[in-house]
């Protein structure tokens, strides 16, 4: 199978930076994103290359599977775009790529979401807490007009994770907002030769796909904490999108995400997406069951709900085993009395019996009308 992700010999920045993660299995597995990767951002990476965010591209799924839209917006002729970086060119900064929500992800009205993009600070200064995020032009989203760069300092040559939280417009609609780096002297610079300034693009409407926000959730195997994205047959368990498989019937499922439990006895993986604005007429649909070939996988697929409280809801269960079929999920999450509450969906696949051949997905999970 061919994943969606695709990663050059350093696989993406985070497989290098989290496996800082790997310490932090005390962690508690609810806690932020941001909380995680700033663990891994004091680390040094070297080995980083500046075309990296060539190589990753996460699908953007539509109603119709479709390539990633690329950002059109563009900068007015009045907005100065400045020569030099910062500190008289002393401050330069290489974009290496979108670590959440991707050019085009979709979101919900009234969704309160983070985007992080990964940088590579190339100048000859650190980036410290008097370095700013400051909003340019374009859709503000909520976005404060500035806000500190980092909470951990990013020494040259180092890369950062820089993350600003937003909200979706209210109305439906394609919107992107434009952002540059300050620095202690007051110089703006953006990434790259050019300095480009960094941008986030989103799609306002009724639909959430949660292949498309893989990156934004916080996944644990057995407790242990995965970076985004994790490796592909660890024996500690992963999750990844693929663009298509063969479900135990040996029909196709296009797009799909891949769960598999640690290669121990009552093992489970679990994937805690953050909080999404619920609309009129949300409808929670996939298909759920084993992999073509995995005769052995029994495994018990569960979905449950967070509440704006921190509560968390049994929404439904899955018992699977290697029989030829598959089961539907349809929940009409406007009778639950969910709508215009923000709730977090979290999916688990817990062993059921030996570990061995636990091979599962959820056929394309989302959330629309």
């Amino acid at each position: 199978m061919t994943k969606i992700w695709k990663w050059t010999t350093v696989m993406i920045v985070m497989t290098v930076l989290l496996s800082a993660c790997g310490a932090a299995s005390e962690a508690d597995p609810m806690q932020d994103l941001q909380a995680m990767v700033d663990l891994a951002v004091a680390a040094t990476v070297e080995v980083v290359k500046t075309d990296l965010a060539g190589e990753c591209e996460p699908i953007v799924v539509t109603a119709t599977p479709e390539p990633t839209k690329a950002a059109t917006a563009t900068l007015s002729a009045a907005t100065p775009v400045p020569t030099n970086g910062g500190a008289a060119g002393w401050d330069v900064a290489t974009f290496l790529s979108d670590i959440t929500i991707s050019d085009g992800t979709f979101i919900p009205p009234g969704t309160t979401f983070k985007k992080t993009w990964a940088l590579q600070n190339d100048g000859i200064t650190t980036w410290n807490g008097e370095y700013e995020l400051v909003f340019l032009s374009g859709d503000q989203m909520g976005a404060p007009a500035a806000r500190a760069l980092v909470t951990n300092p990013v020494a040259p040559g180092a890369l950062g994770l820089i993350s600003v939280e937003l909200v979706a417009p209210l109305e439906k609609g394609d919107y992107v907002g434009f952002f540059k780096i300050r620095s202690p002297d007051g110089s703006m610079f953006g990434v790259g030769a050019d300095n480009k300034p960094l941008y986030v693009d989103i799609n306002v409407d009724n639909k959430y796909y949660f292949l498309n926000n893989l990156c934004s959730a916080s996944w644990t195997a057995n407790d242990n904490l995965l970076y985004c994205p994790s490796v592909e047959g660890s024996a500690d368990g992963y999750y990844l999108g693929y663009p298509t498989l063969n479900m135990e019937n040996s029909i196709a499922a296009n797009p799909s995400l891949v769960m598999v439990p640690p290669l121990t006895q009552n093992s489970q993986i679990v994937g805690r997406f953050n909080p999404i604005r619920i609309f009129s007429g949300a409808r929670l649909q996939s298909l759920v069951g084993c992999q073509f070939g995995y005769e052995q996988c029994k495994v018990l697929m569960k979905i449950t709900y967070t509440t704006e409280d921190g509560t968390e809801v049994p929404l439904a269960e899955y018992a699977e085993f290697y029989d030829g079929y598959t089961q539907e999920v349809n929940i009409n999450l406007q009778d639950l009395g969910l709508v215009g509450q923000d709730i977090g969906f979290n999916f688990y696949v817990q062993t059921d019996g030996g570990p061995e051949g636990d091979y599962t997905f959820w056929f394309n999970p989302r959330i629309t009308e």
